[in-house]
Order: structure tokens, then sequence, then C-alpha cells
């Protein structure tokens, strides 16, 4: 009677060799990201709709080392309301809003997340708002990099 170990993390239990597995795991990090993302709430500024959340992402076991590559691109729409003293003007009420794009969103040799950023502001806030608005943004960008690099240490552990 021959006895087989229980496979690890890296093999299935038809590779025992470890040579090459890859699997999908593209719906479940597009829902992570997006449940993720999609609460994101500063100070000043919130996330209100994810445009737009494309790529692929997987895991592959080859021998006896696991990868998790993955590559995302993500429009997060953001809105800072107006200020408790605003005026009664909706146009110099110091609402701001606007778009923040990720593109090439990816893990690093280093176990960091890398990404290219472009950041459009579509409904520009009163002078005396715009101050307000950039510290706002700039919060909600650090947000965004520690919920991605949170998400990558959760993707590994999950696979």
């Amino acid at each position: 009677v021959s006895t087989m170990t229980k496979s690890t993390k890296s093999s299935s239990a038809w590779n025992m060799a470890g040579t090459w597995e890859e699997r999908d795991a593209t719906e479940w990090v597009r829902a992570e990201v997006k449940s993720r993302l999609s609460v994101l709430r500063t100070e000043e500024c919130s996330v209100i709709h994810i445009s737009k959340l494309e790529g692929s992402a997987s895991v592959i076991s080859a021998r006896g080392k696991t990868k998790h590559p993955f590559e995302l691109l993500f429009d997060l729409v953001w809105e800072m309301p107006a200020s408790a003293d605003a005026s009664e003007s909706p146009s110099a009420g110091g609402r701001a809003s606007g778009v923040l794009s990720y593109c090439d969103v990816s893990p690093s040799s280093k176990g960091s997340v890398t990404y290219e950023l472009t950041e459009r502001v579509t409904v520009v806030p009163a002078t005396d708002d715009v101050a307000r608005m950039h510290k706002g943004v700039a919060a909600l960008k650090q947000l965004v990099n520690m919920t991605m690099q949170t998400f990558l240490t959760d993707f590994i552990e999950h696979f």
C-alpha cells in the first residue's frame, strides 16, 4: 500500500512534480479590489464610483514556487462635498470631483504594488477650497496605495 502526502499550496494532486500549474484568479481579484476601493473615504474626499475595472490575475506554481501576477487598470471617481461654511451659490459651494485613473497596476519583484496614475479634476471647487481638495486627493491616493498593498498580501495568503 502506498501513501500520498498531502499536496502543498504550491502544487496540486495531479501535478506532484510541481512543474507548472496556472489558475485564473481574475474574478476573485476584481471582486476584492472593487469591494476594497469602493468604500475608501478620507476627511475631505470619498470614492463614489469605480467607473472602470479591467485586467487579469493568476496564480502560477512552478518548481515549488508560487507567483501571483496580475495587471489591472481602474478609474476611481471621487467627490469632495461642499464645506459646512459654503455659500448658498451652487457654483461657489466648494464641492469638487474628479477621477484617479490607475493603469499598469501590478506586483513588483520587491513585494509591493506598482502603478501609473493620472489625475483629472472634473468639478473645480471655489478658490478657497482648492487647498482642501488637494489635501483630500493626496490622502485618498495614499489610502489607495495602502489598500492595494494590503490586497497584495491577502491575495498571496488566499491562494
